[in-house]
This record gives C-alpha cells, structure tokens and sequence, in this order.
C-alpha cells in the first residue's frame, strides 16, 4: 500500500470517528431541549400570570350532553311577575330561539305592551316578540325544556364590560336570588349569560361563587347560549331576569348610579344570610375557636390606598387603641378566594379604601362593622348598599371632612375616589370603632354625622 493510499484511509477513519462523535453530541442536544421544552410547559402552566390568562377561557361545558337531558317544550302559556320595578322580571314558560325572546301570550289577555319590553333602552342582541299557540305550533324545530328556575343575566352592549368584576356581578346576581326567594321559584338550575363570553372574573371568583351556591348549576356563556338557541327552541320553565339597563332606567338609579338601589326594599338580610352560609360551606370555611376580636384592614397598592407612611402610622394607632383585638392587615391578591373568605369569615370589622375587596362584606359575620375610607370631595355608595343589605354598621370616612354617610342614608356619588389617601384624622376610626364594642352608637358620633351629613345631602 503507499504512503498517499494509507494517508487517505486514515483520514476517511477520523471522519467517520468525527462524525458519530457529531451525531451523539446532537443527539444529546436534543434530548436536552426536550426536556427544557417539557419543564417549561410544566412551569407555565402553573404560574399565576398562566392561571390568569387560562380564567379567561370560556368555562368547559358539554352542550351535547345537557340537551340530552332536556325534554321536548309543551308550550304553556306565559305568566309574568314583576320584582319591585323595572330591571328585574319573573316569568313562568318563558321561551327563546334566535335572538328573539317569545311570550306565549295564549289565554291571557293581562299582558300590555309596556310588559313585553322588560329591557332598556340600549342595544341588545335580542328582542321580545308576542306569540299565540297557533303560531307555537308551527314549529317543526327541535324545542328543548329547560326545568326549574334559569336566571339570566342580560345586559346592554353599553354596560355588558361590568359582568365580569366581582362586585357588579354580584350586584345583579343577588337580585335574581332575591326574586328567586321572595317570589318562591323552584330551585335555579341554569344560569345565562347571554351578552359575554368571559363572566367568571379574576381568578374564577365569580364561577366560584355560583358553584358553592348552587353545586349542579349548569351556566351558558354567549356562545354556548347561541349555539343552543340558533336552530332550536329553547322553553324555560321558569326565568328570572336581570337587566342593569332597565334598572338604571329609573329615576333613582340614575340619581346614586346603583342598580340595585331601585329593589332595596326587596332585598332581605335573610336572602344573603343564606347565600353567604352556603358559600361558606361550600368553600369549606370555618370559625376558629376561642380567637380573639379581629379588626382586617385591607392594604392595596393600586389606586385608592394609604399613603404608606400614614399607613404605618394607622395600624399602630389601632394596635394601641385596641389592645384586646386582633389588628389584621391583609393582602387579598396574594390569597385564594378561598382564603379570603376565611379571613372575612373569622373578622369583625373590615376597613378599606373604597374598593372590590370590600365586596367581600358579603360574607361577614352577622353584625358586623364596615369602615370605608375615601379621599377629599370623593363618595361612591356601592360598599354601603352592601352593608345595608347584610345588616352591618358602616361608615363613609372623608379624609378632610371625617364621617359624612352612614347605613340609612343615601348620599349621591361625588368626587374622584381614585385617589391616595394622605391622611385624617385617626378619631373618625377609632369612634366607631369603640362605639361598636360597646354595642351602641356614640353620642358624639352621631352628632359628628348629622352636622356633616345636611350640606352635603343638598349637592
């Protein structure tokens, strides 16, 4: 063999060496990225920001499987019953295909045209269209029944966006179970949302909610709503209807901009006490034992919160001022709903600037005291209408001008509550505060609001 034709050999022998050493090195590579490309779908599946965007998937429902347990429509005639004003309606045999609610006007000659348009004046993706038997039977669709009571939540295109946060959702739900209690309807076993897609609100507390009250409750987003009334017709045995725009329609709404306002009378503590015990339940809550009185404190960062330093300043003043209670500042983002709820549950007084996580006043304990803190000029009723509702004290606490609204009276909307909070005077905490252990209104409190109260009932 010569020297070049050995030389040659060996050069194709280190190639082929090269290259298998190439080939597991590549080999390797891949493997490594498999399972960096593993861990990271691992990883984003489970953090927060993921937990977020996966809240805004339209919850799972299977259509097939629920239309399988419905019977076919009988097409009663329609009874209606109103709730208080307009806003909120209860019918018997209410129907629906398309975009088109019917009312079976058969053998009943009570319904006006006033009561056909149970909506408000904004635009809607539906309408309501009187029908008679004859025309019903006509129909050669499939027609489905859906039993007990459904409450559907409608909305305009205008104010469809408030749905989803907790307290607006709560606002027009706890409508709908007040009219499905004081009316006496069978059991709610569908909820709708015939106007949005994403209802279940920031880390799913709104599904959460409906889930605890009502564990079997079937819910329909738009597109499932659409998808089952396109081409079918849809009877329900029993329908509460909620519509904020007929609500703001009237006069007082418009006056304190709060739905629920037009129906307080109707409202009763009970109705929420049951609500609020069945999510409690549900959520697994529970009251410590032998714990000590507990003032919660909500902190926020984002808009409406303390000015840090007087914050600090704040919480020492109740450490000191109430030795024997338990000062609890919290932040709610951080906790599950769950966890939340078991916070509220074990507090007695909740204080925070004016915001949702006052919503949770809700779920109180009987009794209770609710403080909430605004900025100069500014005064939003929502938080009071709860406490109201729930039987709690409350006070409004106007930085510059101290106690200015309180359960009972109803003060218009004013100001720009967007704002942080510099400082106040600490008294305006700390006497209702006291005059809430002792079981009875202060002499000086009450003074306090009805000097303040007078000029700004007259804005």
């Amino acid at each position: 063999m010569s020297e070049n034709t050995f030389k040659i050999s060996e050069g194709n022998q280190m190639t082929t060496k090269s290259n298998k050493t190439d080939l597991k090195k590549i080999k390797l590579l891949l493997s490594i990225a498999a399972v960096l490309f593993i861990l990271l779908i691992s990883i984003y599946k489970i953090t927060p920001l993921n937990k977020k965007r996966r809240a805004l998937k339209p919850t799972s429902f299977e259509l097939p499987t629920f239309q399988a347990q419905l019977k076919s429509a009988d097409f009663s005639p329609t009874d209606l019953s109103r709730f208080g004003g307009d806003g909120v309606h209860s019918f018997s045999n209410l129907y629906f295909n398309s975009s088109h609610f019917l009312v079976n006007c058969s053998n009943n000659n009570a319904f006006k045209n006033e009561d056909l348009n149970f909506f408000g004046e904004g635009n809607y993706n539906y309408d309501v269209h009187p029908f008679t038997n004859e025309k019903f039977e006509k129909w050669t669709g499939t027609s489905y029944k859906i039993p007990g009571t459904t409450v559907i939540l409608a909305s305009s295109d205008e104010m469809k966006s408030l749905q989803p946060h907790y307290f607006h959702f709560l606002e027009e739900f706890l409508l709908a179970w007040s009219a499905h209690k004081g009316l006496k309807t069978p059991s709610i076993s569908c909820v709708i949302f015939p106007d949005i897609n994403h209802w279940e609100g920031v880390n799913e507390i709104n599904k959460q909610i409906l889930e605890s009250l009502i564990p079997h409750v079937k819910i329909l987003n738009k597109d499932q709503f659409k998808e089952l009334s396109s081409k079918n017709l849809v009877q329900f045995e029993h329908a509460v209807v909620v519509d904020r725009q007929a609500c703001h329609n009237q006069k007082e709404v418009q006056i304190f901009n709060k739905m629920a306002i037009s129906h307080a009378n109707l409202i009763e503590s009970s109705y929420l006490k049951e609500f609020r015990d069945k999510v409690w339940s549900q959520l697994k809550t529970y009251d410590h034992a032998n714990r000590k009185p507990t003032i919660t404190y909500i902190r926020r960062k984002n808009r409406r919160y303390l000015d840090p330093d007087f914050e600090k300043v704040f919480l020492s003043t109740l450490e000191k001022k109430f030795p024997n209670h338990k000062i609890q500042p919290v932040w709610f983002e951080k906790l599950t709903f769950a966890q939340q709820l078991q916070i509220i549950r074990n507090s007695d007084i909740l204080i925070g600037a004016h915001g949702n996580g006052l919503t949770h006043s809700y779920f109180l304990p009987d009794n209770s005291l609710v403080l909430e803190l605004f900025p100069d000029g500014a005064f939003a009723m929502d938080y009071q209408l709860i406490s109201e509702f729930s039987g709690h004290n409350y006070y409004a606490i106007d930085s510059k001008l101290g106690i200015v609204s309180t359960a009972g009276h109803h003060m218009p909307p004013r100001g720009n509550v967007n704002q942080v909070i510099e400082a106040f005077d600490l008294n305006w905490i700390t006497k209702p505060i006291e005059a809430h252990i002792q079981g009875n209104e202060d002499s000086e409190v009450e003074n306090e609001i009805s000097f303040k109260l007078q000029p700004l009932t007259k804005e």
